[in-house]
């Protein structure tokens, strides 16, 4: 584990290419929220969270 993520107090990482997960949760809120783009299976990106 890095100093970083020591010092946010991360204690577990996921790596998704889903929109929720864990019965359906959905770390990034509803569509078009906040200034991440959302989820997509055929993007070819793997997102990275860090839950505290």
């Amino acid at each position: 584990m890095t100093n970083k993520l020591k010092e946010m107090k991360v204690h577990s990482i996921l790596f998704l290419n889903i929109s929720n997960y864990g019965g359906g949760t959905k770390p990034w809120g509803a569509s078009g929220m906040g200034h991440f783009q959302p989820p997509s299976t055929d993007d070819g990106m793997i997102e990275v969270i860090g839950l505290t």
